[in-house]
Order: C-alpha cells, then sequence, then structure tokens
C-alpha cells in the first residue's frame, strides 16, 4: 500500500474516535501497513550508522511507528509523518544503543540517570546549585533508591582504563591504578 495522506487522515481520525479495542487494532494495523515505506526510508538513512542491519531497524521502526500511531493526537494539525519519523528513528537508535552497551543494565535506568543531568545542567546553566538526592526524587517523580541504582549503572558504564589513577593526592606522582589493585590481588 502506497503512503496515501488522505487515508491516513481518514483512519487517524477513526482511530481517535474509535472505542472498541478490536477495531482500534485493525485501524492501527492498516494505518502500520500504510505507512512502512516510511520506516524503509528512515532504516535506509540508518544503515551503516550502527551494527544493525536493515532488517533489524524495519523490525524496530515498525515498534516506533505503533507508538507515533497510538500517541498521534489529531487536533495539533501534524501529519502521521511528521509526528512518526522521531518516533521511528529513536527506536533504532535505542535499539542500537541498548545492544552495544558494554553491560546489560535496564533502559530506565539509564533515562533517568540522563534526566538527572538534564536537570542538574539546566540548575547549572542558571547559576542555581545542584539539587539533593530527595528534591531530585520529588521533581523526577521517583524515590531516592530508583537514583541511586541510576546513579550506579551510570558508574557501571563508565570505563576506565586499568592504568589511569584511581585517586589523584596532592604531591602523590605514584598514584595507585587499577591494574595496580588487581597485579595485588593476584599475588596475595
Amino acid at each position: 500500500m502506497a503512503h496515501d495522506p488522505k487515508l491516513n487522515q481518514q483512519l487517524l481520525a477513526q482511530l481517535h474516535r474509535c472505542r472498541g479495542s478490536q477495531q482500534r487494532l485493525r485501524l492501527r494495523n492498516r494505518l502500520v501497513l500504510a505507512n512502512l515505506g516510511l520506516v524503509h526510508r528512515v532504516a535506509a538513512a540508518q544503515q551503516g550508522k550502527g551494527q544493525l542491519g536493515y532488517e533489524d531497524l524495519v523490525s524496530v521502526g515498525c515498534i516506533g511507528l505503533i507508538k507515533a500511531i497510538e500517541r498521534f493526537d489529531p487536533s495539533r494539525g501534524l501529519s502521521l509523518s511528521t509526528v512518526a519519523v522521531p518516533f521511528i528513528r529513536g527506536a533504532m537508535q535505542h535499539e542500537e544503543r541498548d545492544r552495544n552497551q558494554p553491560i546489560k543494565t535496564p533502559r530506565r535506568l539509564r533515562e533517568l540517570q540522563q534526566r538527572v543531568c538534564s536537570l542538574q545542567q539546566q540548575r547549572h546553566g542558571r547559576g542555581l546549585p545542584p539539587m539533593g538526592e530527595g528534591a531530585l526524587a520529588r521533581a523526577l517523580g521517583c524515590r531516592i533508591e530508583q537514583l541511586r541504582d541510576a546513579a550506579a549503572v551510570q558508574r557501571a558504564l563508565h570505563l576506565r582504563s586499568l592504568d589511569a589513577p584511581l585517586a589523584t593526592e596532592p604531591g602523590n606522582d605514584g598514584a595507585l591504578t587499577l591494574l595496580d589493585l588487581v597485579s595485588e590481588a593476584v599475588v596475595a
């Protein structure tokens, strides 16, 4: 099925009004089929930018298209393709990022840590001091334990050289390295 903006508008209007789950599913699937070309175009543009093959990009892109269709708001006056392309590309980029993590960690914790960093950077840009754990948790709508888990994930993903100094102390030219600790543990 070729891309048809009028068909998209009709199906999206029906989907927005529809309340029956079976009919919503049929309408959504028709929209996905009608817009597969969009997924293929984005996959072709993304191919070679990472390690995912074309078929994997298309599969993941379809999930992004489904999310775009489900969240589409016809009252905003945008076309489906305008809304869908960022969802499709984002799904592909998330999959690429998730597959290439040196340590498999929950995406929700990585995303929480990104939100923490973004909020703290905004505050820094306005000349405000960093927020404490409690204030951060309230501002982001999460528990302090989740913040700590997200920070631990961030630390785990931060790769360091074995010969990088663990801590720099003033006047200490022979700083201890991770390699020193590993070799001491092997000798002991």
